[in-house]
């Protein structure tokens, strides 16, 4: 197979061969859609010195595109240029090259040769998920090289949530018992709203929804009260996986209200196998501790997807805090490493 490759800075240039590529492939994850790697590019165009470097390889042979390597270039010219996946930012919990399902390893292996065979340099890169034709290919091109692993967890595929609830231990059981319990002891109603997509949903619940999670972020990691105002604007208007999870057409945001006061929230985005959902970000309102909002949540949220959706897995992705694994949640990982000049 003869290969052509070519550079591109702006990714709107490549759109059309980014959205046909993503849509013939089921494996690649919410985080390599075109629509959320535009936000990534709108908002950091240049960070840390860095630049979105695009290199798109064509089979010389058809003419076609069949691969996208994503980028960031090192800005300053240096002895070694450095790159790293373009994806590789803070909220983007998934990187990977963007290909159709069609590529095949030996086709994947000649693609990864010939970008190095140009491109010198440090190459660095993180968080490819483990189940990538990607990883495949480096790890037969580099068997003896370091691969890193990084803990991502998720509540596997469920049929109904009385057999999910049953297949926790018997302490979480207990928990679960207990949250409904004091609930219906101090008379409170609770209640799911699914918002999906976001953009369809009404301003002000989704507002409401950023706020609870800005302000357990900030309690959390307790910002100051002068970096507590830039943390609401920053994360109201800057931060690109808010931009995706308002405007993408597969941004969801789950609430769990407790009366009339907001007590958790899931957001995320939904496979394009229309089966799971990748919450990275959940949140509780630390005033409604009492009642296990945490739990109460992810219980409530399963009960309605699986009620009234084909969905049957929610992701909670990457960190393996403790509640993941009581809620039922497996392990799965993904790697970096870095890729050395000569393969």
């Amino acid at each position: 197979m003869n290969l052509q490759i070519k550079e591109y800075y702006n990714i709107f240039s490549i759109k059309s061969i980014w959205k046909e590529l993503y849509s013939n492939n089921e494996e690649l994850t919410p985080f390599q859609d075109f629509d959320y790697a535009k936000n990534i590019f709108k908002t950091a165009i240049i960070r840390k010195g860095y630049v979105p470097y695009f290199v798109v390889i064509y089979n010389q042979d058809t003419k076609q595109p069949i691969l996208i390597i994503p980028l960031m270039k090192r800005l300053k010219p240096q002895v070694d240029k450095q790159f790293y996946l373009f994806g590789d930012i803070q909220a983007c919990d998934i990187t990977d090259f963007i290909y159709s399902s069609k590529l095949t390893l030996d086709e994947m292996k000649s693609c990864i040769k010939a970008f190095r065979n140009k491109y010198k340099g440090h190459f660095v890169i993180r968080r490819l998920r483990e189940d990538s034709l990607t990883i495949k290919a480096f790890k037969e091109l580099l068997p003896n090289i370091s691969y890193t692993p990084y803990t991502y967890v998720r509540i596997p595929p469920q049929d109904d949530i009385e057999t999910y609830i049953n297949s926790l231990s018997k302490s979480m059981k207990q928990n679960i018992r207990t949250a409904y319990n004091r609930l219906n002891r101090d008379g409170k109603k609770i209640s799911i709203e699914l918002l999906y997509p976001v953009k369809d949903a009404k301003r002000n619940i989704v507002n409401d929804a950023l706020r609870t999670y800005i302000k357990r972020q900030i309690t959390k990691y307790n910002n100051s009260k002068l970096s507590e105002l830039y943390t609401y604007f920053f994360y109201f208007y800057i931060k690109h996986d808010t931009i995706s999870l308002k405007h993408n057409k597969n941004g969801f945001i789950s609430v769990l209200k407790i009366d009339d006061t907001i007590a958790g929230v899931m957001m995320g985005f939904e496979h394009k196998s229309k089966r799971s959902i990748l919450f990275p970000r959940l949140a509780i309102n630390d005033e409604m501790s009492f009642y296990s909002p945490g739990i109460v949540l992810i219980i409530e949220t399963l009960r309605n997807l699986l009620d009234k959706t084909h969905i049957n897995c929610i992701d909670l992705t990457r960190g393996n805090e403790s509640y993941k694994y009581k809620m039922g949640g497996i392990e799965y990982y993904t790697y970096s490493f870095l890729v050395p000049e000569k393969l």
